[in-house]
């Protein structure tokens, strides 16, 4: 009979357990109780239920999906179409934000940027001492006041939409359920916007989309992208558990980039251990004719 009994997968089920625990061992207390405490439990005995349902109520009303786990649904599909989807202030906040942390970067200093490696036959090749090598002027931070957005910075956002939109051209090919995009993830109070979700296979995965300019990024960025979406997602893993929740960390680099996708690779692989949920990476190069490469 035990052994049916399955695991809790969603807080409708917690619920319900609390419930019936405060319940049943309210009422095996109170006879032991003094006549005088009797009266007070009582009153407890019947506020409590009253007030738990009350507050069921504003949760269902306020955030119904809440209350269920991704494996409640009757298919993947109906589980991605209850997700609320973001406005479209709130993705242009997000990719604003994303270019304004890019241009703030402070960057290594020109010895400490690493060094772009040519690859013979798979086989790393140094430059020549004597050979001359494109070097890029490190940017300097450019610090805007919060919401000005100015002209260069508003190119950018649409021209970072378009390459999203070819991005997820790409994903559908990798899978055969349909992606829910511009979700809308709750991290405490905040509003976290995802760019992506998809089911498949009992797995959600939540995906993150970042470009990249010509200067490597960070170790840092990178990891403030996936604790970012760790913690955002740990409402879905209340629910369902770190065993079927994974991120999907989708980098574009242009094709001129200073750095190779080995050294990107290297960074990745330090950024990706501050979270304890798997996380998938998958490089695009975009090209000089606007398409992405694997």
């Amino acid at each position: 009979m035990i052994e049916k009994v399955g695991p809790i997968k969603n807080p409708l089920t917690i619920i319900a357990i609390f419930a019936a625990i405060a319940e049943i061992s309210g009422s095996v207390v109170l006879p032991i109780l003094d006549t005088d405490t009797q009266a007070v439990y009582v009153w407890f005995l019947m506020i409590f239920p009253t007030l738990l349902i009350i507050l069921f109520f504003v949760t269902l009303w306020r955030w119904p999906t809440s209350l269920y786990a991704p494996s409640d649904y009757k298919s993947d599909e109906s589980f991605l179409q209850s997700l609320p989807k973001a406005t479209v202030e709130e993705k242009v906040q997000k990719i604003t934000k994303e270019i304004v942390d890019e241009q703030n970067e402070p960057v290594l200093p020109q010895d400490e940027q690493p060094e772009a490696v040519r690859l013979v036959d798979g086989v790393p090749v140094q430059p020549d001492a004597g050979a001359i090598t494109e070097t890029t002027a490190p940017r300097s931070p450019v610090f805007r006041p919060p919401g000005a957005v100015s002209s260069d910075q508003e190119r950018d956002v649409y021209s970072r939409v378009g390459i999203e939109e070819l991005v997820f051209e790409k994903l559908g090919k990798y899978y055969r359920g349909p992606i829910a995009r511009n979700v809308v993830l709750r991290d405490e109070s905040r509003r976290y916007v995802a760019d992506g979700i998809v089911r498949e296979g009992g797995v959600t995965r939540v995906i993150e989309v970042r470009q990249f300019g010509r200067l490597t990024p960070s170790t840092s960025t990178l990891q403030k992208s996936i604790t970012q979406v760790y913690g955002a997602s740990r409402g879905l893993l209340m629910t369902e558990g770190p065993t079927t929740i994974e991120i999907l960390l989708v980098l574009v680099i242009p094709h001129d980039a200073s750095y190779t996708v080995q050294t990107l690779d290297l960074r990745l692989r330090d950024a990706v251990v501050s979270v304890p949920i798997p996380v998938e990476t998958l490089i695009f190069t975009l090209g000089s004719d606007g398409s992405l490469r694997d």
